[in-house]
């Protein structure tokens, strides 16, 4: 899997107060269950597993409810901002609508996700599609021009506004429009019903409690 270049990790104790937050680089082999939980019951149709990033693999089965394999992190907040590199590959000819990466709540029906329609629409179905779910029902969708890779961030202000960026020429340059939902306590996560035999990852991870203009936050 593709990994960002990242010039520098500050681990989430030399942070000050300011920051709260909770940071991995996803490096190594073996995930922190400290920072993130499992939820796995159905091995057939999908494995999580870290290699230099915390990787889904949606396998060729399908299971009806999406959120029975996932992966979340332990920290939520409820605004702030959340930073990733996302790599998701694309594989022709196969049903690409079972996967989502993004934040979500405890009850999975308030969420801000990366998605892919179903296959063969062409060109449109593989790219990565931006969705913000209220109540189980998506809101509004905007479709990136991100086909496997791209460095994002989800900005969530108190006032429960909602802007996402991508990292685009050395700025962060937003997604579509900026929406206004109150989503609760959002954690990060990967979550699948199969049939895809894609592998998804994230990697470079930082949530912390004030957007940032930088690549990678810095310490306040």
């Amino acid at each position: 899997m593709r990994k960002a270049v990242v010039q520098r990790f500050i681990t989430s104790q030399s942070w000050s107060s300011y920051w709260k937050t909770q940071a991995d680089l996803c490096e190594g082999d073996t995930i922190d269950t400290t920072k993130w939980i499992v939820t796995n019951p159905n091995t057939d149709v999908a494995t999580f597993e870290q290699d230099e990033a915390l990787i889904m693999n949606t396998l060729f089965a399908t299971n009806a409810d999406m959120f029975a394999n996932n992966i979340k992190s332990v920290y939520t907040q409820s605004d702030g901002a959340w930073r990733f590199s996302l790599a998701d590959y694309y594989t022709l000819g196969t049903p690409a609508d079972t996967r989502a990466m993004g934040l979500t709540d405890s009850t999975n029906q308030n969420r801000v996700e990366f998605i892919r329609l179903l296959a063969g629409g062409g060109g449109t179905n593989q790219r990565l599609r931006l969705n913000i779910v209220t109540g189980g029902v998506s809101q509004y969708n905007y479709l990136t021009s991100f086909a496997n890779f791209a460095e994002f961030k989800i900005v969530i202000t108190a006032t429960h506004d909602i802007k996402v960026y991508a990292w685009t020429n050395d700025a962060w340059v937003q997604q579509g429009v900026t929406k206004n939902y109150d989503l609760g306590m959002l954690a990060m996560f990967m979550a699948t019903g199969g049939t895809d035999g894609v592998k998804t990852a994230i990697s470079d991870v930082y949530m912390v409690s004030a957007d940032f203009s930088t690549l990678i936050p810095t310490e306040k």
